[in-house]
């Protein structure tokens, strides 16, 4: 406690309580020569340079390859600064540095205990959250989608859930350490589920989704999380068992262009205080030839029948029906992994404006994404999915 907290410009620091405590969840795969370390934390997302720093002690001390090692948030905003995000709290090296070495040993431990299980998959429905854009463009994804790994005598030992929501039911008023939702939901499964299993509660493309309402007591963001979990429960009752339960993962950046300003237009933006994005920017213009890009990962993982794509941004929640049209696979997005450049919002947000296009490209100290970006993404993803057979 007394640390920052990241993901609302609009808030007064530092942290004064806690309301629950952050985890770190760990799930490790083996199969047939395939394998697969997959850590995610309750906090707003890890930054690009942190992701290859763990990944090279990954490949030293595991021998796993970068294609081999995923990293993935909640995107709680009620956690310490992991990513640079200008104003919305300092990031916090020391805690980096720290929360390193405890990923490393939950990938140490996880290694260590692994045995046989079958793997299951389910998938319920529930009209939770919203599009807080209000745009014409609307989407939402309403599947809770679950895979569980499961032993011999019927209990279990891990459980992946997917939900898509922006992790932001406390509001910028509140001070206190959480993992808002998404925590609620993974503690409720570990209870409920026999076994006591390791629970990830993933976010999908969130970038335009809200719960219902922001700056609610915890008792609502409790209950809330109450509801995904039994929704998830519901689902399992009526699983199907993942036969062949194989393996695969790929690994690649897509170089996605940016929309350069002249120094004239970006003082337009120094008037209006953002004079650090403004040094910053003009200074990349200064030493990068046009047009500018950002590289995105993106990571693949295909579980049986099952695929999740990674994206190190805050995609929309169309783009995993978009993936899901274009492969025909049963598939989700994994917001928030191996980084995050920012918002990539579809061609028809981007027409429409708002604060995902207009203004959050200021507080993560670039320009925004050209328009084409998040249709860029689904054609590298899709051609990704394409490349791990289903046999």
């Amino acid at each position: 406690m007394g640390c920052q907290l990241c993901g609302f410009a609009a808030r007064t620091q530092p942290s004064i309580g806690l309301l629950d405590p952050l985890y770190a969840k760990c799930l490790y795969f083996e199969d047939d020569g395939e394998r697969l370390l997959w850590l995610h934390a309750d906090l707003i997302g890890f930054d690009a340079a942190d992701v290859a720093t763990f990944r090279a002690w990954a490949k030293g001390e595991l021998e796993l390859d970068p294609h081999q090692v995923m990293l993935s948030a909640t995107h709680t905003h009620n956690g310490p600064p992991t990513i640079r995000l200008a104003g919305c709290g300092e990031y916090d090296a020391g805690y980096v540095q720290w929360l390193l070495e405890q990923l490393q040993q939950a990938a140490v431990e996880a290694i260590a205990n692994i045995e046989p299980c079958r793997l299951v998959r389910a998938e319920g429905r529930i009209d939770l959250a919203v599009d807080r854009r209000g745009k014409p463009s609307a989407h939402t994804d309403a599947r809770v989608g679950l895979l569980a790994a499961q032993r011999d005598n019927g209990s279990y030992k891990a459980a992946l859930v997917n939900h898509v929501m922006h992790q932001v039911a406390l509001g910028s008023q509140c001070r206190q350490i959480s993992a808002d939702v998404a925590g609620q939901v993974a503690a409720v499964l570990r209870e409920q589920l026999d076994g006591s299993p390791t629970v990830l509660l993933t976010n999908g493309g969130a970038g335009n989704i809200n719960p219902p309402q922001s700056n609610v007591p915890y008792a609502q963001v409790q209950t809330w999380g109450r509801q995904i979990a039994v929704c998830a429960l519901d689902a399992l009752d009526e699983s199907v068992p993942i036969e062949p339960a194989s393996l695969k993962s790929a690994r690649q950046v897509a170089a996605l262009p940016l929309q350069g300003m002249s120094h004239t237009q970006m003082q337009q933006y120094a008037a209006k205080g953002f004079t650090h994005w403004y040094e910053t920017m003009a200074e990349r213009l200064d030493e990068d030839p046009q047009p500018l890009c950002d590289d995105v990962e993106l990571f693949a993982v295909r579980l049986g029948d099952v695929h999740f794509v990674g994206v190190a941004a805050e995609a929309f929640s169309r783009l995993a029906d978009d993936l899901r049209d274009a492969t025909g696979r049963t598939l989700y997005v994994i917001g928030y992994a191996n980084g995050d450049v920012g918002y990539i919002p579809p061609a028809a947000a981007c027409a429409e404006g708002g604060y995902e296009v207009d203004d959050a490209f200021l507080y993560y100290n670039s320009f925004p994404f050209r328009p084409g970006g998040h249709e860029l993404l689904c054609t590298q993803a899709t051609t990704m999915i394409s490349q791990l057979p289903l046999s």
